[in-house]
């Protein structure tokens, strides 16, 4: 059995990582813009108006998913008479 270089490209790991990192990604971009600071109550950033809940999952969340937290926290930002 002939042994493979240490290092040697293994394209099957990389395709499965790949793979990997685009269904985390999704096609929803996150919103952050790095303030990461929460308001008054706690609970929601100041920056992306999204709540720590939601900024905490967004990972786990499928598109679908990113969109329904992208519209409230868009309603929160009209709400909160942010530009």
């Amino acid at each position: 059995m002939r042994q493979r270089k240490r290092g040697a490209a293994r394209p099957d790991l990389a395709r499965k990582k790949l793979d990997a990192y685009r269904r985390m990604m999704g096609e929803v971009p996150s919103p952050c813009i790095g303030v990461c600071r929460f308001g008054d109550d706690g609970e929601t950033c100041i920056g992306c108006h999204r709540r720590d809940d939601e900024i905490s999952g967004w990972f786990h969340y499928d598109d679908n998913e990113r969109r329904a937290v992208l519209k409230r926290a868009e309603r929160r930002r009209m709400n909160s008479g942010a530009a």
